[in-house]
């Protein structure tokens, strides 16, 4: 009887097209994954330069009413402006975090402010 040659593991079709669809199938997953992340990332850095952008303008509205008024008193009208401009609640506090005042109800979301006004 005659002797069968086996092909080494290195030379099988069967590994070939293995490694090959393996390769496929990553550049194909990597093709669409990168320009999403990349997408994702470049609107998250446009949102957040927005929001900085717009705790700067209240914060510096709020500052301007503090150098022209004595009290927060009357600042209520202004917090409404603010709100209905920037699309975000805006609240006023004390240090000890009592509520002066609000463009609108709603729970207090953070422990952080996004701005000081030091009085």
């Amino acid at each position: 009887m005659g002797r069968r040659h086996s092909v080494p593991l290195h030379r099988s079709i069967l590994v070939r097209l293995l490694a090959t669809s393996t390769l496929v199938a990553v550049c194909a997953v990597t093709g669409t994954a990168w320009p999403a992340v990349k997408t994702t990332t470049q609107a998250i850095a446009r949102q957040q330069g927005r929001s900085l952008a717009d705790d700067k303008a209240v914060h510096e509205e709020l500052r301007g009413f503090a150098a022209t008024h004595r009290s927060w008193d009357e600042v209520g009208p202004l917090l409404r402006q603010l709100g209905t401009r920037t699309g975000h609640r805006v609240a006023l506090y004390t240090a000890d975090r009592r509520l002066i005042a609000e463009s609108a109800p709603a729970p207090l979301t953070t422990d952080t402010p996004a701005s000081i006004v030091d009085r």
